[in-house]
């Protein structure tokens, strides 16, 4: 795609593209979230994943869903999920395509102007809000709470040191009590 607006906007669009994701797996699955940046998932399972890299004057947004998988090997079945497997059922691809092409044409004119209701349907889904998470960062790896969504779709890490404002991260974890990633 060739966005129009402002390149400093254009990582707005992993953000867009997860709640396009989001909100089109709602009509197949209950318990849909985000995880900040870019992952979809349906209770504490993966289900597609987006990946926003920008050109000088586009960027390809690439989405990844699982729609009709019926069993995952032993080692991510606890990890990944598909919308056949949350709603019982297979379910059309065509129609998965269509409501994902619908939302996100709504969602990609948000990144300027009306970016609030963007954000504020990422953060309603968010699946970090309040958790433990570690962070692999440019800056090195990063530990604490995720205590919310900032104004310009950055991550709100408490740390004993403060709050923190993660705006990129190779990797994010939740981590349990223990301290081990889920």
């Amino acid at each position: 795609m060739r966005p129009t607006e402002a390149k400093a906007l254009w990582p707005r669009l992993a953000l867009a593209a997860g709640l396009a994701v989001a909100q089109a797996a709602e009509t197949w699955a209950p318990g849909v979230g985000i995880k900040w940046p870019n992952d979809v998932w349906i209770g504490s399972r993966k289900v597609a994943g987006i990946l926003v890299e920008a050109g000088q004057d586009f960027a390809v947004v690439g989405i990844g869903i699982n729609v009709n998988i019926g069993l995952f090997p032993p080692q991510l079945a606890a990890l990944a999920t598909s919308l056949q497997l949350a709603a019982g059922q297979a379910v059309d691809r065509a129609a998965v395509l269509t409501s994902v092409l619908r939302h996100f044409a709504l969602r990609r004119l948000q990144l300027a102007a009306g970016f609030d209701e963007l954000l504020d349907g990422v953060r309603l889904r968010c699946v970090l809000s309040g958790h433990a998470v570690n962070l692999l960062t440019a800056g090195g790896p990063r530990h604490g709470t995720m205590i919310g969504l900032g104004p310009g779709g950055e991550l709100l890490l408490r740390t004993p040191d403060g709050v923190e404002r993660i705006i990129q991260a190779d990797e994010v974890r939740l981590a349990d009590a223990a301290g081990t990633e889920d």
